[in-house]
Formats: C-alpha cells, sequence, structure tokens
C-alpha cells in the first residue's frame, strides 16, 4: 500500500507547475522563519531539497545555524553544520565534512515527505533514514514537516516504528499536534 501511495504522491507534486511550487516555497519560508520554534532554535536540521520537494533554500539562508544530513551507508545517516554541500546519496546534496552536530532541546528539524497525514504522521521515501536518527537522539528535536498542501492526506498507513510530526507547515496551513 504505502509502495502504490509513494508513486501516486510523486507523480502528484511532479505535476505542480513551477510557479506553485516557488510560490508554494515562499509561503512555507515565511511561515517557517517567524515561527517562535524556528527563531528559539539553536540549531535547525534542514535537508537540501532535491527535485520536486517543496524548496528549502531560503529557510537554510535564513538561520545562522543549520545543520544537513549525510547518509553513511547502512541505514545511517548523521547531521553536519557545514556550508559545503555536494551530491552524495541518491544524488541528494550532502555536507562535506564540517561538525557533526546533536539535536539539543528546542532545535527544530525539518523533514521531507511524499505525504502527510493530518493527525501529524509521515509517509518518507521508504529508507526510515529519518524514523530510525529520530529513535536514537537523545534529545528529540521539535520535528516539522515541510511540503505542499496537496500531500496533505486524511490518513496515512503507518508503522510503529515512524515518528509522529509536532508541526506541519504547507503553504496553505500551519499544523500542530
Amino acid at each position: 500500500m504505502k509502495k502504490e501511495l509513494r508513486k501516486k504522491m510523486k507523480e502528484l507534486r511532479a505535476a505542480l507547475l513551477p510557479q506553485q511550487r516557488k510560490e508554494a516555497a515562499l509561503r512555507v519560508y515565511q511561515a517557517v522563519v517567524q515561527l517562535p520554534e524556528f527563531q528559539a532554535a539553536q540549531t535547525v536540521f534542514c535537508y537540501a531539497s532535491a527535485g520536486e520537494e517543496l524548496s528549502t533554500a531560503l529557510i537554510a539562508d535564513a538561520h545562522p545555524r543549520v545543520a544537513f544530513p549525510k547518509v553513511l551507508g547502512d541505514g545511517v545517516m548523521k547531521f553536519y553544520c557545514s556550508g559545503k554541500l555536494q551530491a552524495g546519496f541518491r544524488g541528494i546534496m550532502e555536507p562535506q565534512g564540517g561538525e557533526e552536530v546533536f539535536p539539543q532541546a528546542g532545535d527544530l528539524m525539518l523533514l521531507p515527505g511524499l505525504a502527510f497525514g493530518k493527525d501529524g504522521s509521515r509517509l518518507g521515501y521508504g529508507g526510515g533514514y529519518y524514523d530510525r536518527y529520530l529513535d536514537a537522539c537523545a534529545v528529540r528535536p521539535i520535528c516539522c514537516g515541510i511540503g505542499y498542501e496537496a500531500q496533505v492526506l486524511e490518513t496515512l498507513p503507518t508503522e510503529p516504528t515512524d515518528q509522529p510530526l509536532d508541526l506541519l507547515i504547507t503553504e496553505q496551513k500551519i499544523r500542530r499536534f
């Protein structure tokens, strides 16, 4: 069921026009940077958007300390503060070097997704990297999904290992869970 849903959501996202993507990214950026959680975070854990994902470039540029994920293989992902990003795992931009950082109380993590549930659930790409990372964190950051409103569904199929969101921000709405 998840496989078919991932395919459908990729197609839906790909059908968005470039101008729709650009406008949505601007609206989400404006909402994120006004969040008290963003302003108070010592570190914002942010992914480097790829393909038709909602762009995170403006958000990453708006905070003084941003950490990006790097996939190290065997399902392991770590975050580093580094201004230098290069194509890495599956062509996704990743940090090259830099300081490894760990979430502290009040830090904010922006999570990608193919679909988001109105209950705070998230459907990722199927690798489980974020779920494993968050499960192993000594201190859980505030988890915020960002995406297009078209990606929001009533419910999603979930597993016990799926990590819930605390917030979901689209171009139309901020949801708190």
